[in-house]
């Protein structure tokens, strides 16, 4: 019996390869935004928004997402796994992290575990929201 060869991953049933998706939507998807000089991307999981393969959302499995939420107090911190691919609802892994620089070390040991060429972007996206200040309302 033939082995399969370890470099080929192996894709799970009715999936497409990064490769292809990437291709079929680097032109045209609706959360383009074409400019002159550089094409930004507003689509989830996109960390820096850029529109690039190496920082979409679309075709890379494992994807992390940072954001502010409503009131701005607080950082959501959103991960998807594919060893889960099976089981929507247990596919992503969301976490509420206060404003503080003490889950830097959080951040970076989650990470590396999942894709290690995000790191110095995802952190640097969260310092930067950690030292956003939020106006909140006044109630008049």
């Amino acid at each position: 019996m033939k082995k399969k060869s370890s470099l080929l991953k192996e894709q799970p049933s009715g999936s497409v390869p990064d490769c292809l998706l990437w291709e079929l939507v680097r032109n045209n998807h609706a959360h383009l935004k074409k400019t002159i000089t550089r094409n930004f991307s507003l689509e989830s999981h996109n960390v820096v928004s850029r529109h690039s393969p190496k920082f979409t959302g679309y075709s890379h499995k494992p994807v992390v997402d940072l954001k502010l939420n409503s009131n701005g107090s607080l950082i959501h911190y959103k991960t998807r796994n594919l060893a889960n691919t099976r089981r929507p609802s247990s596919m992503s892994f969301q976490k509420t992290l206060p404003k503080s620089s003490l889950f830097l070390n959080y951040l970076r040991k989650s990470i590396r575990k999942h894709r290690p060429d995000l790191l110095r972007p995802v952190l640097m996206k969260f310092s930067m929201l950690s030292r956003s200040s939020t106006d909140e309302k006044q109630e008049s």
